[in-house]
């Protein structure tokens, strides 16, 4: 019912300030019960270079790379933990990763080549007399500066063991 005093509330803003305030973020917090599909919101703080925090199942756990752009949460106490320790994530990994994975230039190559097919007529026998590669299917990934110790995901993965 009230705000606390350490909470700003801003509402709505339009794309502008979007793009301004995610740039700022330590992190974005997206803790869903919602099965979406994609996750278009991660992708958009991912292009800002912000981490995300997800959960592990539909398509923002999917866009999520665990201990590259963000981190997988399945509990509370998982997104606390991860909250504290969210200056392990490389910003530029994250925009990294969306840029080469989600851009409009890569997006569009994707789209290409579904559109092509359906041209054709859909048919999974038929050749494609033009096709040199599949590199519309290629994900390529961050290089990062392994900031997280190895066996830090084993002592968060053991101390969660019921």
């Amino acid at each position: 019912d009230t705000i606390p005093e350490h909470v700003e509330f801003i509402g709505y803003v339009g794309v502008q300030k979007r793009k301004e305030l995610m740039a700022k973020a330590k992190c974005l917090i997206m803790p869903t019960l919602y099965m979406e599909p994609f996750g278009c919101v991660v992708i958009e703080s991912l292009l800002s270079g912000t981490p995300v925090l997800t959960n592990d199942w539909g398509g923002p756990g999917e866009n999520n790379l665990h201990g590259i752009t963000g981190f997988k949460c399945r509990t509370f106490e998982e997104f606390e933990w991860a909250a504290k320790n969210i200056h392990l994530i490389e910003p530029r990994a994250c925009r990294e990763w969306a840029e080469m994975n989600f851009s409009f230039d890569k997006v569009g190559k994707m789209y290409e080549e579904y559109f092509q097919t359906l041209q054709g007529g859909i048919n999974w026998y038929k050749p494609n007399p033009y096709r040199s590669n599949l590199e519309h299917l290629t994900k390529y990934y961050p290089k990062i500066s392994n900031k997280i110790p190895h066996n830090l995901f084993q002592t968060f993965k053991t101390k969660n063991i019921c």
